[in-house]
């Protein structure tokens, strides 16, 4: 057993032992024993190595922080937390390795990113969109933990949010633009919203604007569990928006939201259904006229009352999700 007093063990994890802590060399670092198999595992990224020792009861990989500047640490009880989420509910010591092996490969991807440097304005429109409609909207309506937790955007899920008995994509336009754009296959289905939110770009320096930093500073000053502003960190992370300081290069861009109108996405929907696209067209995208969908529209009460649930939907049972790799590249985020 480690006897290093600056380790702890995390007792989530169950089926092996697991320790965080600071190593004798003052690094920040996980340490996960292994008894009956030795993992096939590395993980070399320039914020976090890994070493694998072996001793008479088994082997040890430990992952250790390169860095001791805060950011790099804050970063870092991300990583831990996402792993001790993604291995807590192992039941052998080869599911625990198959997990991990996994969430190296999409720590490995997000690490290779390169940060996403001065996005144009409407790719902050778009995130500008989901935070305010998280914080002005489902905070209120859900609560601001299920409204953390219902957010998958950042994770490349097919809609925004997925509350638990709601689905809504976020779509963020100017006040004299007639049309959103649908730019996946997937992004619009049956049974669903579409909430549109007509905004007007402004001066930092209005008092009615907010900018993307002041939204996260909000969001994250009003979350009080711990895990869930992991949760919320790594959302931001995934956008190159953690630590959120990455957030102040857009200050020049600020918004004012004028209003959001809601469509409900019922059997007469027009929107192109991915069920009926030819295997020869693997990719669309297409832009909806909303003056033509004016009978779809729902007021925002009744959208949130009993008569606007559209079946149960289902928050993450973790708050770290498994994505496909290829859907991992913020770099093609061109439309939200």
């Amino acid at each position: 057993m480690i006897t290093n007093n600056t380790f702890r063990l995390i007792p989530e994890i169950r089926i092996n032992e697991v320790y965080r802590g600071i190593d004798y060399q003052g690094r920040h670092a996980l340490i996960l024993k292994f008894e009956e198999i030795e993992p096939k595992l590395d993980f070399q990224t320039a914020l976090i190595r890994s070493t694998l020792a072996k001793d008479g009861e088994g082997s040890r990989l430990s992952l250790t922080l390169e860095s001791e500047d805060e950011p790099a640490i804050e970063i870092f009880e991300i990583f831990v937390d996402d792993l001790t989420n993604a291995l807590k509910r192992s039941q052998s010591e080869e599911e625990l390795i198959e997990k991990l092996g996994k969430r190296f490969i999409y720590w490995t991807a997000l690490f290779a990113k390169k940060r996403a440097m001065n996005q144009n304005a409407k790719w902050v429109q778009g995130v500008w969109g989901e935070l305010y409609f998280l914080h002005t909207v489902l905070s209120e309506k859900i609560g601001k933990e299920n409204a953390v937790k219902s957010w998958i955007g950042p994770q490349r899920g097919n809609q925004d949010f997925h509350t638990e008995n709601r689905i809504f994509e976020v779509k963020t336009k100017s006040l004299n633009k007639p049309t959103v754009k649908i730019s996946n296959e997937n992004q619009l289905s049956q049974g669903m919203y579409l909430a549109v939110l007509h905004v007007n770009r402004s001066s930092e320096v209005s008092e009615e604007a907010q900018t993307l930093y002041e939204l996260i500073q909000r969001i994250a000053q009003e979350i009080r569990e711990e895990p869930l502003l992991r949760k919320f960190q790594q959302d931001l992370l995934e956008l190159g928006l953690f630590p959120f300081e990455n957030a102040k290069e857009y200050d020049s861009i600020a918004f004012i939201c004028k209003r959001i109108d809601y469509f409900r996405t019922d059997a007469e929907f027009p929107f192109i259904d991915a069920a009926n696209i030819p295997a020869a067209v693997p990719q669309y995208q297409y832009l909806l006229n909303l003056a033509d969908v004016e009978k779809f529209k729902k007021e925002e009460t009744w959208v949130f009352s009993v008569d606007g649930e559209v079946g149960k939907g289902k928050l993450p049972e973790e708050f770290h999700q498994e994505i496909p790799m290829e859907n991992q590249n913020i770099e093609n985020w061109d439309d939200f």
